[in-house]
């Protein structure tokens, strides 16, 4: 497996383009090659559609990775335009998140700890949120729960993952590559997380 080294930098915001898009070859240059082929995967997945704007994205323990989430709203949220993404990490990781923006050639903008773009013609507007999720969780509500690489963060908190799924709105998805096994799944390939345990699930009820 190769390595990927990423050096944050302070880039300047250069305002959001209605027309930005996401250039894949630009990608390669950040996810493994694994990654890459399990993309392809999402191709087969049904589409979803969640009526309402913003829908509000919930990703804990992001770490850098805004591309992920991004490809997954792009191959499965065809017909939804307005995002608005809660990131969360126990260490500030926004400016490589804006770092990695502007390497792929998506201009946002910035007002304090919120930033703005497109992509593929959804606008997104990113919140960042620093501190431990296993306190936030109670108090933050959403209608994605995008979720990768975060087993091991959880293993120590059994009550976290019902926390998680009790604050999904009603008809919000549920997006992770591991764990949440009571919950109603989409049949999708379990290729499409390294543990092969991808889940989707939608919430039907409160």
């Amino acid at each position: 497996m190769s390595i990927i080294s990423l050096i944050p930098r302070k880039v300047k915001a250069k305002g959001s383009n209605p027309n930005s898009i996401l250039d894949y070859t630009l990608l390669e240059n950040f996810l493994f090659e694994e990654e890459l082929m399990s993309i392809r995967l999402l191709d087969s997945v049904d589409k979803i559609s969640i009526n309402k704007a913003p829908i509000i994205l919930f990703y804990p323990g992001c770490g850098s990775d805004i591309l992920t989430p991004l490809i997954y709203l792009e191959k499965l949220f065809c017909n939804n335009n307005y995002f608005h993404f809660i990131f969360n990490d126990i260490d500030n990781t926004f400016d490589l998140i804006k770092t990695i923006l502007d390497d792929v050639q998506i201009p946002f903008s910035e007002d304090n700890s919120k930033i703005n773009f497109f992509i593929n013609n959804k606008n997104i507007t990113l919140e960042f949120l620093q501190g431990d999720v296993f306190e936030l969780i109670y108090n933050i509500k959403y209608d994605i729960y995008f979720e990768r690489t975060f087993r091991i963060m959880k293993d120590n908190h059994p009550e976290y993952e019902h926390i998680a799924y009790n604050n999904l709105n009603k008809n919000g998805v549920l997006i992770s590559d591991s764990g949440f096994h009571n919950v109603k799944k989409l049949n999708i390939p379990k290729e499409l997380s390294a543990y092969k345990e991808m889940v989707i699930a939608i919430k039907e009820q409160d």
